[in-house]
């Protein structure tokens, strides 16, 4: 046995008990903080067991690899040298100080997304700035880095004896290789052939997510950032689906061409209406009173809903702000991975402003943050934009700030100035404007607003910043000839014991302009790319698009709906909801709208095929440049 787990091993053993330990303390720590969500039979509880106990070996094996080569490579006399030794002392306390680190970021990962890790955390340190900004305003650092270095300088006591052992014992080279060479094999065994997916044990959410490595799931989202959809998901004939596609998402008397570009047209005369479409930061529609809400914490936003073309049952595609951009811009449904806004090859595509800059208009993404973040600036300046972010603000325009940006009131008071530049040179114009206060640290100025620093407070806050844009604007002479478009990007919590609980993608929708829209409530079940052909159509535009969204105003709106986590995908048919997963799975469920539960349902065949035509012919579409205009000859998609 010995010669198994040789003292020369103590270094390796001692970070694998550290490492055990605290995936313990981690899991019990989010069970007792979820603990109404969990299932909690024994058989569950051995499954959990199991899961987990294999994520974490094999993460270990990953963890550990470089120093396992180092015990088997390294002669005893460098090994057992002063300066190696101090060198096994930095490399013990440095893993303990990450792995302390981690499992308390896990926690506040899971505080705020109830998941682990996944392609956010991704996004999150390839974002240092911000995230470091944010960690900062949003954390209490002062106790954590104290605690985690005490922590790790205890640890370094309990196992420096054994550290010790370990750099004074001799070995031939075939003792201290029997175990470090099983690692290695388990290493390469588990890179090959181990995929991650482990959600086939359970159907509730939080078992999965409780069973997982977060550390393998870091590293696994990254390597799965995009997901190839023929590979992994359902998939049907491409020409049925095709065929299919174009029945679902256009309506009687469309002509349609060659390469699937729709011909919108129009009866009446064509209008040179202004566009502002503001995007907010995950502003759910429980927030508003006008879904039921007493926080009272959207008075402007309620109360213009009575005056607008106000959508009871407007349905978030995803769960990051990237998601909303696609939705909205591109009037696309979310295909599984990254949105297009992150993805490589998106430049020129048929967009909602496209038509717009044809003729004449000039286009704007405003936003008070760092536009690099989330590869924003890039997409929106290859797609006919002026990048307006937080650069392009002038030192007398910047109030307040935190780490994600200026705060919305300082955005607001932008748009307006961008507006009024461009109204008295004579051009029309078409802004999307991003928010960011309603975003963790939730700082915002107190000079009108007076409430904590907490998601309510945020909320409250974005809703004055927006009642301050519209009500200064009502006083412009290009106001009477605006339409101002209000909507989430998503939703604040998007966590249910199901996969994709759809009540946590409803957000609100509001279509302003007093001098334009007649006031009406929309109760069909509609979604985010369902705007941008909507709005279009209140200026009465003829165009060809490649749009997959529809005009609700046009009396086919089909009561469905798009909604996705990052590697599932639901489509939503009046209370019925099909989700596609990953190894071709799919399940059905039916929802109740009174009790907001979603309980599983028979196939549906019809169903299914539909569900796959969206998702599996958006796929086909954007991978063979379909959504692509070329940029010399843009003006072959419009009509004038």
């Amino acid at each position: 046995m010995e010669k198994i787990f040789h003292k020369r091993l103590n270094i390796i053993f001692s970070i694998f008990i550290l490492f055990i330990s605290l995936q313990i303390i981690d899991r019990l720590t989010i069970f007792i903080y979820s603990y109404a969500n969990f299932n909690k039979s024994l058989i569950d509880f051995l499954k959990i067991l199991g899961v987990s106990l294999l994520y974490d070996i094999i993460t270990f094996s990953y963890f550990i690899i470089f120093p396992v080569i180092v015990v088997i490579l390294m002669p005893y006399k460098i090994y057992s040298s002063k300066i190696y030794k101090v060198l096994a002392y930095f490399y013990f306390i440095l893993n303990s100080i990450i792995l302390f680190f981690n499992s308390i970021a896990n926690y506040y990962f899971w505080d705020e997304f109830q998941v682990r890790y996944n392609f956010v955390a991704v996004d999150y340190l390839i974002y240092t700035n911000e995230v470091l900004k944010n960690i900062k305003e949003s954390y209490p650092l002062g106790i954590l880095i104290p605690l985690i270095l005490i922590f790790s300088i205890i640890i370094y006591f309990i196992f420096k004896k054994k550290i010790n052992e370990a750099l004074q014992t001799k070995t031939t080279l075939k003792e201290r290789s029997i175990l470090p060479i099983g690692i290695i094999v388990l290493f390469f065994i588990s890179l090959t052939f181990v995929n991650g997916s482990n959600e086939t044990f359970s159907d509730n959410k939080y078992n999965i997510e409780l069973a997982k490595n977060d550390i393998y799931s870091f590293f696994e989202a990254y390597n799965k950032n995009e997901i190839d959809y023929n590979s992994f998901y359902l998939t049907y004939d491409n020409n049925s689906v095709l065929k299919r596609l174009n029945e679902l998402r256009f309506v009687p008397g469309q002509v349609i061409d060659n390469n699937g570009y729709a011909f919108f047209n129009s009866n009446g005369e064509e209008k040179k209406y202004n566009i502002i479409m503001i995007t907010v930061e995950s502003l759910s529609a429980e927030y508003m009173k006008a879904f039921g809400s007493n926080l009272n914490i959207t008075p402007f936003l309620d109360s213009i809903a009575h005056h607008s073309l106000f959508c009871t049952n407007y349905f978030a595609t995803g769960t990051r702000t990237v998601r909303g951009i696609e939705a909205i811009m591109l009037s696309f449904p979310p295909t599984p991975g990254s949105s297009i806004v992150r993805r490589p090859n998106n430049e020129h595509i048929f967009n909602f402003a496209y038509p717009l800059i044809q003729r004449g208009y000039t286009a704007k993404f405003i936003y008070g943050g760092y536009g690099y973040f989330d590869n924003m600036n890039y997409f929106f300046e290859h797609n006919g934009f002026q990048i307006v972010d937080r650069n392009k603000f002038n030192s007398d325009e910047k109030t307040f700030a935190n780490a994600w940006g200026l705060c919305d009131e300082d955005l607001m008071n932008k748009t307006l100035k961008e507006a009024d530049n461009d109204y008295k040179s004579g051009k029309n114009f078409f802004y999307f404007v991003l928010t960011t206060s309603n975003h963790r640290p939730y700082t915002f100025p107190t000079n009108h607003i007076k409430m904590p620093f907490e998601r309510e407070g945020a909320v409250r806050y974005t809703d004055y910043a927006i009642e301050l844009l519209i009500k200064k604007a009502s006083k412009k002479d290009w106001f009477k000839n605006t339409i101002f478009v209000i909507s989430a990007d998503h939703c604040a919590n998007s966590a249910g014991k199901t996969s994709l609980p759809i009540h946590k993608y409803k957000i609100p929708l509001i279509i302003y302009a007093p001098n334009i829209i007649k006031p009406q409530v929309f109760d069909k079940i509609i979604s985010q790319i369902d705007v941008a052909p909507t709005v279009l159509s209140l200026l009465n535009l003829k165009y060809k698009s490649a749009f997959i969204g529809k005009n609700i105003l046009n009396n086919y709106a089909d009561n469905r709906a798009f909604i996705s986590s990052y590697q599932k995908v639901g489509y939503v048919k009046d209370d019925k909801i099909v989700v596609l997963d990953l190894k071709r799975k799919y399940n059905f469920f039916q929802y109740d709208r009174k009790d907001l539960t979603m309980k599983e349902a028979p196939v549906d065949e019809k169903l299914l095929f539909d569900a796959v035509a969206y998702y599996q012919g958006a796929f086909y579409i954007f991978k063979n440049n379909k959504l692509k205009v070329d940029k010399i000859k843009w003006k072959k998609y419009c009509f004038f």
